[in-house]
């Protein structure tokens, strides 16, 4: 009775199978073992964000240091402290 019900569900699985396009078709596997639980694991994104922001702040801060000198160098613009001692 067993083998009965297998061979009929492998021929309306096949028979399932050939009326289907082959774009359509689906591969199913019957897992015998239970399937294991999904292991905890800590991907660091917190980590990885924090050290992208950190040197995109140091670079841009180097980039805009290295920007002034440049424009004092060549008195493009020049820093004057405001005197408001009045």
């Amino acid at each position: 009775m067993r083998v009965q019900k297998a061979m009929l569900a492998r021929l309306i699985a096949a028979k399932f199978v050939q009326q289907q396009p082959l774009a359509t078709r689906r591969l199913a596997t019957v897992c015998r073992k239970p399937m294991p639980s999904p292991v905890e694991t800590f991907n660091y994104s917190f980590l990885k964000v924090s050290a992208v922001l950190l040197f995109s702040i140091y670079l841009g801060s180097t980039v805009a240091r290295a920007g002034a000198a440049l424009l004092e160098e060549n008195e493009i613009f020049i820093h004057e402290d405001d005197d408001d001692d009045d």
